[in-house]
């Protein structure tokens, strides 16, 4: 969810929780977005997936509430 944009710029679906659910629509959103530099990602969870995305995309912030 682009909160600036204020709509949906990434999903997924999954029968099970895996690192896919987590990493395809990050993926999603980064891509569309045209792999913005200097991003800050917010995760309300402790996603082990959102993390390595983080690390890989070059995302400066990484916050966890």
């Amino acid at each position: 969810m682009s909160l600036f944009a204020r709509r949906v710029v990434g999903r997924s679906l999954s029968g099970k929780p895996d690192a896919d659910l987590v990493i395809k629509p990050l993926d999603m959103a980064y891509e569309q977005r045209g792999k913005p530099q200097g991003l800050l990602f917010h995760s309300d969870g402790r996603s082990m997936a959102a993390a390595t995305f983080a690390s890989d995309s070059g995302v400066i912030a990484y916050a966890r509430a």
